[in-house]
C-alpha cells in the first residue's frame, strides 16, 4: 500500500489520531504529547503528512529500528510518481538519498565500512584539543563583557568550525554552511521552507565543488578521503560523495548545537546540578548521556515497510510509512525509572538517543566530544551564568531537531586566556550588537 490515508477504526486498538510534530503546539509540549500517546495509543495511525504509523514505546521503536529488511530507511525513486520517496524524513523529501543514513543492506554496509575509521573513538580523541581550542577562542570573545548568547556565541559556531576542520574546509566557511542548516532544522513546514531549501542546495553545490577539487588534487582531509574512496569494488561516484558530505554536515551541526543548548538552558535553571558537575567533572560523561535521553536532539525518524508483516500483534502493509519516536521511547517508564525527571547521575542509561540498530549515529563520539568541550569551558570560565528567561527562544518546531534559537546570559566578567584556535572574525556574531 502506498503512502496515504488508511481506514483505521477509532475503536481499534491501533486508532487514527491527529498528530503533527512540525507544529508549534507540539514543540511547546512534546514530552506531554508523547506521554499521552504512549499511555493511550502507543501504536497509532495518522493521516497527516501523507499518512504513517507512529511508534512511541521503547520496545516497538527499538524493534522497528532493528528490523533490517522489513523496515527500511532507504530512499528510492518511484517511477510512477517521478519522485524520490521513503527515507528518514516524514513527509518524504524529493531529493537524492542521504548517504549512508538513507541506504540499507549491502550498500549501507559498504558506505559505513568506508566512513567508520574516520569516526571511531580514536579519531574523535585526536580532535579533542582542537575542539577545546575553538571553545577557548569563542569564550575569549565575550568573557570580558559579562554577557553573551550561548547559542549564537558558542553552541552554533563551535560545531560549525569543528565540522569545517573535520571535512578539510576553510574554517571561515562555517557560517555559510551552518546557518541554513540551523534554520532548516526548525523552519521546515513554514513559509520560509522554499528559501531555506534553495540555501541548502547552495550548500550542496559548495560541497560538490570542494569534492571535485579533491578528486583533482587530493589532500589529507575527509573530503579527499570520500571523493577518492571505494565502495562495492568501485570508486565513489560524484553523487555518492556529495550526499555523504551533505549528510555529515547535517549530522555534525545542528544536533550538537541543539543538544548542548538544551543542556545549558536546563543547567541555567538548576544551578545546584550545575555546581555538582563543576565540582565532580568525572560525572560529566554520565550527565551527557542523560541529556541525550531527556532532550531528544533527534526526536523521530521515518522508515518504510518493505513487505506485509506482523510484529507482536501489529500489522503493517508494504509501502506504509512508520515514524519511530526516539524521544518518546527514551521516556518510557517500562525502561526508565521516573523518566520525566532529568537525573544527571542516571546509570545505567539504556537510551537510544543516538538511534538503534544498524543506523546508529555515525558521529556520536564526535558529538560527545564537542558537548564536553563546551561544558568544560563554560563551567571553568562562566560558572555563574544567569539566563535571561524572557528573551530565551526555543525552536518553534521540533519536527527534526530539538533546540534553542537564543539563550542570552549574563555572568561575572573574566579575563581572556588566548592560545585558542584562530577563527575568521567576520564569520562570528558582532558581540554586543
Amino acid at each position: 500500500m502506498s503512502e496515504g490515508e488508511r481506514d483505521v477504526s477509532s475503536g481499534d486498538s491501533h486508532p487514527t489520531i491527529d498528530f503533527d510534530p512540525s507544529t508549534p503546539e507540539h514543540a511547546a509540549r512534546w514530552p506531554e504529547a508523547f506521554r499521552d500517546l504512549r499511555e493511550k495509543h502507543p501504536r497509532a495511525w495518522t493521516n497527516n503528512q501523507g499518512g504513517y504509523w507512529l511508534a512511541t514505546c521503547y520496545k516497538d521503536v527499538l524493534s522497528i529500528a532493528q528490523g533490517q529488511g522489513v523496515f527500511t530507511a532507504a530512499k528510492m525513486f518511484n517511477p510512477e510518481t517521478g519522485r524520490m520517496e521513503g527515507g528518514i524524513n516524514i513527509p518524504s523529501i524529493d531529493s537524492p538519498a542521504f548517504i549512508p543514513n538513507e541506504t540499507d543492506g549491502e550498500a549501507w554496509k559498504a558506505y559505513r565500512q568506508l566512513l567508520n575509521p574516520r569516526f571511531s573513538p580514536k579519531a574523535a580523541e585526536a580532535k579533542r584539543q582542537f575542539a577545546r581550542g575553538v571553545a577557548r577562542t569563542l569564550v575569549d570573545r565575550f568573557i570580558e563583557s559579562g554577557r553573551c548568547d550561548l547559542v549564537e556565541d558558542l553552541t552554533s559556531p563551535l560545531p560549525g568550525v569543528f565540522t569545517m576542520e573535520l571535512l578539510g574546509l576553510d574554517h571561515g566557511m562555517w557560517l555559510e554552511i551552518a546557518d541554513p542548516i540551523h534554520r532548516y532544522s526548525y523552519t521546515l513546514q513554514t513559509d520560509d521552507v522554499a528559501k531555506i531549501g534553495a540555501e541548502i542546495e547552495e550548500v550542496r553545490r559548495k560541497l560538490g565543488d570542494a569534492l571535485a577539487e579533491r578528486r583533482r588534487k587530493p589532500r589529507e582531509d575527509l573530503l579527499s578521503y570520500i571523493a577518492n574512496g571505494e565502495v562495492m569494488g568501485r570508486g565513489v561516484t560524484e553523487l555518492e560523495a556529495n550526499q555523504m558530505a551533505l549528510m555529515l554536515v547535517f549530522g555534525g551541526l545542528d544536533t550538537t548545537t541543539g543538544l548542548t543548548a538544551c543542556a545549558f538552558h536546563y543547567l541555567g535553571l538548576h544551578p545546584e546540578q550545575r555546581r555538582h558537575l563543576i565540582d565532580h567533572p568525572d560525572q560529566i560523561p554520565v550527565a551527557i548521556e542523560e541529556f541525550v535521553r531527556f532532550f531528544g536532539p533527534i526526536q523521530a525518524l521515518g522508515r518504510t515497510v518493505t513487505q506485509d508483516t506482523e510484529m507482536d500483534g501489529w500489522s503493517f502493509k508494504k509501502g506504509e510509512r512508520v515514524m519511530i519516536a526516539y524521544a518518546a521511547a527514551n521516556r518510557d517508564p517500562a525502561v526508565f525509572d521516573d523518566p520525566d525527571t532529568l537525573r544527571i547521575d542516571r546509570f545505567p542509561n539504556r537510551h537510544i538517543g543516538f538511534g538503534g540498530g544498524m543506523h546508529r549515529c555515525l558521529g556520536s563520539f564526535f558529538g560527545r566530544l564537542l558537548i564536553r568541550a563546551m561544558l568544560d569551558e563554560v563551567f571553568a570560565r562562566l560558572p555563574d551564568y544567569r539566563i535571561d528567561t524572557d528573551r530565551a527562544a526555543p525552536y518553534p518546531s521540533v519536527g527534526i531537531v530539538n533546540g534553542w534559537i537564543s539563550i542570552p546570559v549574563t555572568f561575572e566578567p573574566g579575563p581572556k586566556l588566548g592560545g585558542g584556535v584562530p577563527i575568521p572574525e567576520h564569520t562570528l556574531p558582532v558581540h554586543g550588537a
